[in-house]
């Protein structure tokens, strides 16, 4: 399944607990990043998520986070400025990725979970 430049895969049957759902899904960017973030909806796999979480963003020294309220998925990097051979990556500042970025390498598996209603 593809959503505007991002092509998605569910991984994983849903599990479903009571009136929760857990969905699995593999997302993989493509040449060209937009700034502002990639469209995602997680209602789309989930009715009411209460968490998208990452699990394997800094593969390849990327941050990736769900923007719930604009329903984008944001990519950021450690800003230029403190991108020396001894920045501390875990102290360093992020700074979302420049507009047109090549993420084509990039995939990342997304556990999504909340109501069912």
């Amino acid at each position: 399944m593809s959503d505007m430049a991002l092509t998605l895969a569910q991984t994983k049957r849903n599990n479903v607990t009571g009136t929760k759902v857990t969905s699995y899904v593999t997302v993989t960017f493509d040449a060209s990043y937009p700034t502002g973030g990639e469209s995602f909806d997680a209602t789309s796999y989930v009715k009411t998520p209460d968490e998208v979480r990452v699990t394997n963003d800094s593969a390849l020294g990327y941050v990736v986070r769900y923007d719930a309220t604009n329903k984008k998925l944001k990519v950021f990097e450690v800003a230029a400025s403190d991108q020396t051979p001894t920045a501390d990556i875990d102290a360093a500042p992020l700074a979302e990725v420049a507009n047109t970025t090549n993420l084509s390498t990039l995939s990342v598996d997304l556990i999504i979970s909340g109501g069912r209603a």
